[in-house]
């Protein structure tokens, strides 16, 4: 083997994702979360990914907090004229305008009419960049829902206090309960956790909520048996006990929509706590975890 051939497989070896041998997992540690929190960062397909630390030039970020402004006035105008809404191209990813809803409340200047439009945004942004496929006129209501029952300040008690006993994960239920026959509970989830994330950023509140996935959901037994279940455990695909983290819409067709809401807030309590139990036993984040078994379950096993 040449010097230089040996050189690039010594490289690539750096960078490769660290698999557990013996089961298939991802190993949970920090070493690969960096290494896929860069592949994240570096795809232009996962917009909802971005590391604000990359914007943290003043000039770049307000540059940007003005054209949501400019953005905001013409959308008031097109709307005013009745153009049809679902026209209208919103420029940023939701993160800027998560970070803008923050700052005008910080700078005094988030009117009633603004806030509205920043809840509507964001659930427009979030639901297009998860590909949640949420009718727009669904999410008009859903935004109504949030901004009726919810001011500012309500707003950040849901998602910093979520499980107190005047929360219980309020917000999740608010956007969950039915919608035109729909109970749009993945879009919940998303919703609480990407504008917890970002309004407490670099806070221990930034990681109260986890969003519910499918390719999570699927494998979480496996990562909890693994790390937290009985370490005799020959087969890690046993479901966990007492735990009910898992449903099917079809399953949920006989109960009315309160019956339906309350027992997707009870799956979505279970599911935290899973998740809870994994990342607390190997130090790393709900937002991490997520990224490792989401991201990765994209990927040939062959470490990335």
């Amino acid at each position: 083997m040449n010097e230089r051939l040996k050189k690039e497989l010594e490289v690539k070896e750096k960078f490769k994702l660290k698999y557990n041998q013996s089961t298939g997992l991802i190993e949970l540690n920090l070493e690969n979360v960096q290494k896929i929190e860069t592949m994240l960062r570096c795809n232009p397909n996962y917009p909802q990914f971005i590391d604000v630390n990359d914007y943290n030039d003043e000039k770049v970020i307000n540059d940007i907090f003005d054209k949501i402004k400019i953005e905001y006035n013409k959308y008031q105008e097109d709307f005013k004229n009745e153009k049809d809404e679902k026209d209208f191209k919103f420029q940023y990813a939701s993160v800027f305008y998560i970070l803008a809803l923050k700052q005008d409340k910080e700078d005094g200047k988030l009117t009633k009419k603004l806030y509205e439009y920043y809840i509507k945004v964001i659930l427009r942004r979030i639901n297009a960049e998860n590909h949640t496929h949420t009718a727009i006129r669904d999410i008009n209501a859903i935004a109504k829902k949030v901004y009726t029952q919810f001011n500012y300040e309500q707003l950040l008690k849901a998602l910093k206090e979520p499980l107190k006993k005047d929360c219980q994960y309020q917000l999740i239920r608010c956007i969950a309960s039915e919608i035109n026959k729909k109970h749009n509970f993945l879009l919940a989830s998303q919703f609480c956790h990407y504008v917890n994330f970002y309004i407490y950023l670099d806070k221990a509140e930034a990681d109260l909520f986890s969003i519910y996935d499918e390719t999570v959901k699927d494998n979480l037994h496996l990562y909890y048996n693994y790390y937290c279940g009985n370490e005799e455990l020959e087969d890690l695909n046993q479901p966990i006990p007492n735990y009910q983290y898992k449903y099917k819409f079809k399953d949920l067709k006989k109960f009315s929509d309160r019956e339906t809401t309350e027992k997707l807030v009870g799956i979505y309590k279970d599911y935290q706590d899973i998740i809870g139990q994994i990342v607390k036993k190997c130090g790393i984040s709900r937002n991490e975890f997520y990224h490792l078994v989401w991201y990765t379950s994209k990927l040939p096993r062959n470490g990335g």
